[in-house]
């Protein structure tokens, strides 16, 4: 028998037969590794895994070369989520012996829960080099690629592993989304239904197929898919949200409406239901319905944000800009939004309240400072008129470093340029912009640099593109009359 064990126990049963000797006890006891080994044992077998590893600590304090001790407290300490500590003590052990598969497995996890998915790649890289057949640390290594955006490289780890395992569905899944991640529509959707050999859910793999014909706008396919589960399962309540979706992106409001209120008459009603009807009621031109279906949200759901932000676009979309105030603000008790502060900004420089909207504005930009629609919004209002024209420019030119290839935001920047009087370099911009869109004001704009400098011509020309585009503009008739 261990003879350490012998004295041990030895030790224990003087303690117990002799309380007057604990305090001796408890000096011999200090300096022993395995004593505090034994109890936080004792306390993990209790239950008490804090208790326990806080002996352990103390018994790995004491004895920093044993290799269980250290094992003991990985496990723990992964098992208690106490990550940072699990690397620290996996760190030194693999230090010690890179070669142990175990160990490199349950480091590479540890270091994915961090968030440090390189250092986790290597990991499970070198652990394929110690097990090749470890078909896990192969499937991890794609999952680390694709979740860092690197779908080629989880492409190929994937096809590497199909070879090894041809009958594994999960992987037939998982390659079918790498491909619809990458936007081959075709070979996804084609590798979906490969899946169904091989024993996927036939149910799942059509709701996605359905969702990648929705996606490109062959909604045509998508109901066809919706309808093949729903014959199945007509109470499938999520396939006959999709189905609604389907139906008003094809415009086909009226059947959409249908699945909406027949998901309502099987009790499915909820603020997720209302805000849905209401948009659609918005799609289909029945405002006034819209604006009763998010009035009624209000009333049942106060203290939803959601419900206070529709009613407040509804307002706005009615130029109700008073009203639409009072309910946006409503929205912002709720929720501190940067869409609430953009939309608060817009009707309060629809009213007039050109400071207060310029504050709602700055609110937004707070939030969000990269919020690319509010940077050219101050921009492109102070540019008609007149005003701030240096600050406005670096407004849309932080929009567009945003979304550099909106032709709005292109727009906006050749409009400054045209009222610093920068003419050619207003041309330059606002001829980029008309090539993105046809809007009749980029057109309008760009007419009106083409006058400027005296290309009556090309001004004429452009001038009549944008009265194709908006043919009651009684202001751009003005301009071309007098251009002639």
């Amino acid at each position: 028998m261990n003879r350490k064990k012998i004295t041990v126990s030895l030790i224990l049963l003087l303690l117990a037969l002799a309380p007057q000797s604990h305090a001796i006890y408890r000096v011999s006891s200090r300096f022993n590794p395995y004593y505090h080994y034994l109890l936080g044992r004792f306390y993990i077998h209790k239950g008490e895994l804090q208790r326990g590893i806080g002996w352990l600590e103390q018994a790995y304090r004491l004895d920093r070369d044993s290799w269980a001790l250290q094992w003991d407290l990985l496990e723990l300490y992964y098992i208690t989520g106490d990550y940072r500590k699990a690397r620290e003590v996996g760190s030194r052990m693999y230090n010690i012996d890179p070669m142990d598969a175990h160990l490199t497995e349950l480091l590479a996890d540890v270091y994915t829960r961090l968030g440090n998915k390189d250092r986790a790649l290597e990991l499970y890289q070198n652990l394929s080099t110690i097990e090749p057949s470890n078909n896990m640390s192969q499937l991890n290594i794609a999952s680390i690629y694709e979740s860092n955006g690197d779908f080629k490289s989880a492409l190929k780890q994937y096809m590497d592993l199909l070879k090894k395992e041809p009958d594994n569905v999960f992987l037939r899944l998982s390659i079918a989304d790498i491909y619809l991640k990458l936007s081959k529509y075709d070979t996804a959707v084609k590798n979906y239904l490969e899946a169904l050999k091989y024993g996927a859910d036939p149910n799942d793999v059509y709701l996605q197929i359905a969702r990648v014909y929705s996606h490109v706008g062959k909604y045509r396919q998508a109901e066809k898919y919706l309808l093949i589960i729903l014959d199945e399962h007509p109470q499938n309540v999520q396939v006959m949200y999709l189905l609604s979706e389907v139906y008003q992106n094809w415009k086909k409001y009226e059947d959409a409406e249908k699945i909406l209120i027949s998901i309502q008459d099987m009790g499915g009603n909820n603020i997720g239901l209302m805000l849905k009807l209401g948009a659609l009621y918005s799609d289909m031109g029945k405002v006034d319905k819209a604006l009763e279906t998010f009035r009624e949200a209000t009333r049942l759901y106060p203290d939803e944000f959601t419900s206070w932000y529709f009613l407040g676009l509804t307002y706005e979309y009615r130029e109700e800009y008073a009203e639409a105030e009072e309910v946006l603000l409503k929205a912002a008790d709720l929720k501190d939004d940067p869409q609430v502060y953009l939309h608060l900004g817009v009707v309060n420089d629809k009213m007039g309240n050109h400071e207060k909207a310029y504050g709602m504005f700055k609110k937004c930009l707070e939030l969000d400072p990269d919020h690319s629609v509010a940077h050219n919004y101050i921009g492109y209002t102070w540019a008609e008129k007149g005003i701030n024209l240096d600050e406005a420019e670096k407004h849309i030119i932080r929009a567009l470093v945003i979304e550099p290839e909106n032709a709005a935001y292109i727009d906006s920047l050749g409009w400054i340029y045209y009222k610093q009087g920068k003419y050619e370099e207003a041309l330059k911009v606002l001829k980029r912009a008309a090539e993105l869109s046809d809007d009749p004001v980029i057109l309008e704009h760009l007419g009106d640099a083409y006058a400027k400098l005296e290309q009556a011509s090309k001004a004429e020309k452009t001038y009549k593109r944008a009265l194709k585009e908006d043919p009651d503009n009684k202001e751009l008739q003005e301009k071309l009359h007098n251009l002639k």
